[in-house]
């Protein structure tokens, strides 16, 4: 290992109880003194002592994070932000990653579970704006500084981070799913959002209803966040979107940007309860496919699809393994072929697909005894190896308090430096997001945490990871490539493929 890859740690003596509270396991470390200091490169291999001049000075607070994963921990992190009972938010929990402040960093933006405020954390841990639309913050999405979201028992909000609040409109029911946003071609931000009424709406800035729209399936009453992207090459946006189960059955339908129906679709099919397509060329053919997973023939067995923008059925395969609610596909290079796969976290694996429904070598990776329906995979380099990791979040099952955070390397195997087991008080997490939040030429891992001890208040809720941290910065090699960095691909949730 190069010199030029070592990063600094300190040994402790640790000393782990666990607890009973509330009918939850608590993970709790008591940490006693530093008494080694050494030098442990990115892959976790001590190498040599160092001498005191080179010691770092470390917070009280920091001292305590220097041991397991948590000794990557970011300064000020993990941030906090309240929590209270009552109902949450459907599908996988998220939070968005985006500049809204113009200050070249970016801001996490997350909703307080389950009835609270929309809050924006910045790259040191700091809570520096909470805004509450009232009736509980569910979903959030970011274009430059302009946030919009929604809440569960019906609002629909628009946000500026400078002037605050720019729109507020009631929805025509309640809202269960993430909104997208796009910026157009005249550089207008669009928002398209369900409001359980059996229509997709769109909005402009202002919220006011798009020319065409809202468009109604009729199909069922929910409607999940939509795919946006110019899928034919005509310089116009196209959306594709799921309709809730009916009967065992969905529709992806396919509409246009002024909301006319798109030829060839839509298509229905046997579907778990939450669908997403996403977009992206995945056999390399220079055309973009529209991809979603169903139901095989069993509960135990999904199907996933690969369809051309006319409707023409490409390719089909199946895998054995059940998947839960909600959990949405990611796209990556995985083996730099310059092509991207399909990565799907079911309830026991985390695979990565070829086109042709072969596994890329090193894959799948299995996994038991966790419950991962709140998250779904995030892919981008954290390490600055040059290739990307896949990265996933999961529960202990029937516990509120202890989670996991999952990191697999591009060839599927278990990074030196990370410990997929070391129970953690994150809850049932969520997805996580991969960006450089502090603009230091680097990415970071952001987790959200969803802890619940049966109790209101304020809870450790973002985790922010430097899977080089205390390295010299003059001798890290950059690394911000972000394959699939969020839920929904990007800040807006596009949930369309573009490789950076």
């Amino acid at each position: 290992m190069k010199d030029s890859l070592k990063i600094v740690t300190f040994s402790s003596i640790v000393l782990a109880s666990f607890f009973l509270f509330n009918s939850n396991v608590l993970a709790q470390k008591d940490f006693t003194k530093t008494v080694e200091l050494q030098s442990i490169d990115i892959r976790g291999f001590v190498t040599n002592n160092l001498s005191k001049k080179d010691s770092p000075t470390l917070t009280e607070s920091e001292k305590i994070n220097t041991s397991g994963n948590l000794r990557f921990l970011m300064p000020g992190f993990p941030a906090r932000t309240y929590a209270t009972g009552g109902t949450y938010h459907s599908s996988a929990k998220y939070l968005t990653v985006a500049d809204v402040n113009n200050d070249k960093n970016q801001e996490i933006i997350l909703a307080s579970f389950a009835n609270g405020p929309l809050n924006i954390i910045n790259s040191r841990g700091e809570n520096i704006r909470t805004y509450d639309p009232g009736n509980g913050v569910v979903s959030a999405a970011a274009i430059g500084d302009l946030i919009y979201g929604t809440t569960y028992y019906g609002t629909i909000f628009g946000y500026h981070f400078h002037s605050g609040e720019i729109a507020k409109k009631s929805a025509s029911n309640y809202v269960g799913y993430a909104p997208s946003m796009i910026l157009t071609s005249d550089k207008s931000v669009n928002l398209f959002t369900e409001e359980q009424d059996r229509k997709l709406h769109g909005y402009d800035k202002l919220l006011g209803t798009l020319p065409g729209w809202p468009n109604g399936t009729g199909r069922s009453q929910a409607i999940m966040t939509p795919t946006i992207d110019d899928v034919n090459g005509d310089g116009e946006l196209d959306m594709f979107f799921a309709s809730g189960r009916s009967n065992g059955t969905s529709n992806i339908n396919a509409v246009t940007y002024g909301g006319e129906s798109i030829p060839g679709w839509p298509k229905s099919f046997s579907a778990p309860a939450g669908t997403f397509p996403v977009i992206g060329d995945v056999d390399g053919d220079g055309h973009k496919e529209i991809i979603f997973k169903g139901l095989g023939s069993t509960y135990q067995q999904y199907k996933v699809y690969i369809y051309s923008y006319e409707g023409v059925l490409k390719n089909s395969f199946t895998f054995n393994d059940s998947v839960s609610y909600g959990k949405r596909i990611a796209l990556a290079d995985i083996d730099g072929d310059k092509i991207p796969e399909i990565v799907i976290l079911s309830d026991n694996n985390i695979s990565a697909f070829n086109y042709d429904g072969s596994q890329v070598k090193g894959w799948p990776q299995q996994f038991s005894s966790r419950w991962t329906i709140s998250s779904a995979p995030v892919v981008g380099d954290i390490d600055c190896d040059g290739k990307p990791e896949i990265i996933f979040t999961s529960s202990m099952p029937g516990n509120g308090m202890i989670g996991y955070i999952h990191i697999y390397h591009s060839d599927g195997s278990i990074p030196e430096y990370w410990d997929n087991d070391e129970m953690l008080n994150i809850g049932s997490g969520g997805v996580p997001a991969i960006a450089d939040i502090n603009n230091t030429g680097r990415n970071n891992l952001v987790i959200l945490a969803t802890p619940w001890d049966g109790y209101s208040g304020y809870k450790d809720t973002v985790y922010a990871f430097d899977m080089l941290k205390g390295t010299d910065d003059f001798f890290v090699p950059t690394c911000t490539s972000v394959e699939w960095g969020q839920m929904g691909a990007d800040s807006g949730h596009s949930s369309s493929y573009k490789a950076n």
